[in-house]
């Protein structure tokens, strides 16, 4: 699966980019130019900047193009059939 990941810099985003990560899943984190994205750059997620709040953002990160889930501070958005 790709997944889109977004507050990937914070406490539960970076916890769920790492576990996309370990399950094999490719992983696009969108995160803001001002966030420290030092941990990040050691999961190799590709990072994208932008803000969440931010319509072009979201297409320039390619949201919903090809993507199969969505996950941000909040949750998972979209889970695979086996509920995972």
């Amino acid at each position: 699966m790709r997944a889109l990941v977004t507050g990937g810099t914070g406490l539960l985003g970076s916890y769920l980019v790492e576990r996309l990560l370990e399950q094999g899943h490719q992983v696009r984190a969108l995160a803001r130019r001002t966030s420290d994205i030092s941990h990040l750059k050691t999961t190799g997620a590709e990072i994208v900047f932008g803000n969440v709040e931010d319509y072009d953002s979201l297409r320039i990160s390619r949201c919903g193009q090809g993507y199969a889930g969505l996950g941000n501070v909040g949750g998972i958005r979209e889970c695979n059939r086996q509920g995972h």
